[in-house]
């Protein structure tokens, strides 16, 4: 079992689930290796959330958006498989936060992947995995590892 400890961004997920997306194939391959515990894997409640949120929007999913139970069924597969360490925002989460605030300016949505990326700081994890790896680039603590 590996001791790195990879932050897996909610797109990870997304793209896993869509067999048409062009990142599919590395999505799933990764999460595999997560699930042979070359990594341990991590996620936020940020992430189930969002998860939540994207897979039952019709705006985000079109065609395959999946229902409320669905969408719950999913969520329940990640947290009872054991296989991903879920973090939660702590005490010094606010601290990291409006530090990426002060030095990211970002602006809009990407105020949600800031907090990602201070619940996983604060939580003493430095990579993520995403497919927006452009979106976390200007936060120097953390290390991308991009699904491209």
């Amino acid at each position: 079992m590996s001791s790195h400890r990879l932050g897996v961004d909610t797109n990870v997920f997304v793209y896993a689930m869509d067999r048409a997306a062009p990142e599919h194939k590395t999505a799933v391959e990764w999460l595999e290796k997560i699930g042979r515990r070359d990594y341990i894997g991590v996620i936020s409640c940020q992430n189930l959330a969002e998860l939540y949120g994207v897979t039952t929007s019709k705006k985000a999913m079109g065609d395959k958006v999946l229902s409320a139970y669905e969408a719950g069924d999913r969520l329940g597969d990640i947290i009872d498989g054991r296989v991903f360490e879920v973090v939660y925002p702590s005490g010094g989460t606010i601290d990291v936060f409006r530090d990426l605030l002060a030095r990211v300016k970002p602006r809009g949505q990407l105020v949600h992947d800031m907090f990602l990326a201070a619940t996983l700081l604060s939580n003493g994890v430095d990579m993520l995995l995403t497919a927006n790896g452009r979106d976390f680039s200007k936060i120097r603590e953390l290390k991308i590892v991009d699904l491209a």
